[in-house]
């Protein structure tokens, strides 16, 4: 989006509900900010949200200490740890 000013009212109301909700500490103060927002949003309908509930990681059975995360990096989050077993003694799949 970069960018410098808002280019409607809605758009602006949003970063200034944003803007104070991110310093109040008050939290049902903090949650009407944000409702706002999403009432905003949801009038305004500006974002086609993507999102995947399923991530699907692979890798082949000689790699060792495999455990995708759910965040990203997903595969390399415990790189220093995955490993590649010896395939030739424990036979070739």
């Amino acid at each position: 989006m970069n960018e410098t000013q808002p280019a409607t009212a809605w758009e602006r109301e949003i970063d200034q509900l944003m803007n104070e909700q991110m310093v109040t500490l008050d939290y049902q103060k903090r949650k009407k900010l944000y409702d706002r927002v999403q009432q905003v949003i949801s009038e305004q309908m500006p974002f086609i949200f993507l999102a995947t509930p399923n991530i699907l990681a692979g890798a082949k059975s000689d790699v060792g200490n495999f455990q995708p995360a759910l965040l990203d990096h997903y595969t390399l989050w415990n790189a220093d740890q995955i490993y590649l077993r010896n395939t030739e003694s424990a036979g070739a799949r």
